[in-house]
């Protein structure tokens, strides 16, 4: 019998969570292991898997997929006493999820389903504003995405959406993420089709993006950013002044409490901070996503000493050097605090650590324009998005004027190790610079931002020596009792950690 290209997210697979994530993408497993297996409060989801998405290439559309569809959607109406189009409606995300976590670089279509009758029967549900709002919001995106209005045929949406996140493997600035990376072309993606959670419902509702650390520092430390009345695209875009996840503890305390619980459950499993999206419908959590996080290098090497330390865990000082990568540890290591503090232009919030000076670029395209003449540039934007993932890669560092700990341009800038201040709220930023206050710096001037905390200079300000944290100091420890002291650091640390690995592959 012919393996399905559907599976749902409630089934338990006999595999490990490397080889669910080959099969459902980073997104459809980890959907799986939270229902299946940890019993976490997850909407009810399918996920078409990579072997579809090599198909509909071969095919050339999706045909294929219709039989096994129309099951998956009844499977939701059912657990949920939905009806997809209908009376009290099924309404879903349709999401993109490859085997390697691309945060942002391929597309999502939420709110799918929306109609004038779907309308009119989730309003008789939440209120008229509610669904005004969501029909609203369905509108934009999918017509931004697909690039047509989408029909009053809510299958119809389905399969244009499915084919648009297919379609979004080969964006350009997708490929420009793989190569950026090292993620292999061929690889494919998978899409997950979720029951949508409301955190605009009438009650206490909201969504948000929790770490289970500090994602710069690596400080066992939940955080992240909370938004009441919302939905997931409105705390991730940068575009709105979210409150810290902290709040939930004083809005909510009961909600707090089962998210940290949840958290706990997620770390101990992954083994590494995750990164988790959950949104509170009327006053009931729900969790949408998890994956292990985007972390600075001065972050991994924290949580690797900190797991080899707990006693409760079965993770030893091998493990820990194991987990960190060469470049981790050599970011880590090249580490500098300023030699001097001079009064500073403005502050926001400290995304991903580093101190680096460079000419301002108001866009990516000017900002890849003087990389090529040999410059050093700060990229500086209101907010990032995927599009600006060229000038991303071109910048030494990056502010902007908002988002948080989750938007895009912290997320980007942990991943590849750049130094970022987000949340520069003092920021104006015009055609030809930007002003703080009185104060006005033109493109082409040269600052420098000190991702650490979030403080941002004129000029180019000197760097004082090695700022390294203690557990680089314990992790280096480690590693010459397994190789011996070499003599210079990351040549210490390197010959233990392929020791280590070289022991693994042997074993």
């Amino acid at each position: 019998m012919t393996q399905p290209f559907i599976r749902l997210s409630g089934a338990d697979y006999a595999a490990d969570d490397r080889a669910l994530a080959a099969m459902l993408g980073g997104k459809g497993a980890s959907l799986a292991i939270m229902t299946a297996r940890l019993g976490l409060p997850v909407p009810p989801a399918f996920t078409i898997g990579v072997d579809a998405f090599r198909e509909w290439r071969k095919e050339g559309g999706i045909a294929f997929l219709e039989e096994e569809l129309r099951g998956a959607i009844a499977a939701l109406e059912h657990a949920l006493k939905r009806r997809f189009g209908g009376d009290r409606p099924l309404i879903v995300s349709v999401r993109s999820g490859a085997p390697v976590s691309m945060p942002g670089m391929m597309d999502t279509i939420l709110n799918l389903g929306m109609t004038p009758a779907v309308e009119q029967a989730l309003a008789a549900e939440m209120g008229a504003a509610v669904a005004s709002d969501t029909y609203r919001r369905f509108q934009s995106m999918f017509e931004k995405i697909v690039g047509v209005a989408p029909t009053d045929d809510p299958w119809a949406q389905l399969r244009a959406a499915i084919v648009a996140v297919f379609s979004s493997w080969d964006s350009p600035r997708a490929k420009t993420y793989r190569a950026r990376g090292g993620i292999s072309d061929d690889l494919g993606t998978a899409v997950t089709v979720q029951a949508m959670v409301f955190g605009t419902a009438p009650g206490f509702s909201g969504t948000g993006v929790a770490f289970t650390r500090d994602p710069s520092t690596g400080e066992p430390v939940p955080t992240g950013d909370w938004l009441a009345n919302a939905q997931g695209e409105d705390v991730v875009a940068g575009t709105h002044a979210t409150k810290p996840l902290s709040a939930l503890a004083v809005d909510a305390p009961e909600i707090w409490s089962q998210l940290l619980s949840v958290l706990a459950t997620l770390e101990h499993h992954y083994r590494d901070l995750c990164d988790v999206e959950f949104t509170v419908e009327a006053g009931r959590l729900w969790i949408l996503q998890a994956r292990v996080g985007k972390r600075s290098a001065r972050a991994a090497v924290r949580i690797a000493v900190d797991r080899a330390l707990d006693a409760k865990l079965n993770f030893d000082r091998r493990d820990a050097i194991a987990a960190v990568a060469e470049h981790e540890m050599r970011e880590a290591l090249d580490a500098k605090t300023l030699a001097s503090t001079p009064p500073r232009l403005t502050c926001g919030i400290a995304a991903s650590p580093g101190i680096v000076s460079g000419r301002v670029c108001l866009s990516a395209d000017a900002a890849v324009d003087a990389m090529a003449r040999g410059e050093k540039v700060i990229l500086v934007r209101q907010e990032t998005s995927p599009a600006d993932i060229h000038g991303m890669d071109a910048a030494e560092g990056i502010l902007t004027g908002s988002g948080g700990l989750v938007s895009h341009a912290a997320i980007v800038a942990r991943e590849w190790g750049k130094a970022a201040v987000v949340g520069a709220t003092e920021l104006s930023i015009g055609d030809s610079g930007f002003a703080v206050g009185d104060d006005f710096v033109r493109e082409g001037e040269e600052i420098t931002i000190d991702g650490t905390t979030g403080n941002v200079f004129r000029g180019v300000i000197d760097h004082a020596s090695d700022a390294h944290d203690p557990e680089v100091s314990t992790l280096l420890d480690w590693a010459r009792e397994i190789a011996g002291d070499r003599g210079e650091s990351l040549a210490t640390f390197a010959a233990a950690r392929a020791s280590v690995l070289a022991a693994r592959a042997g074993s």
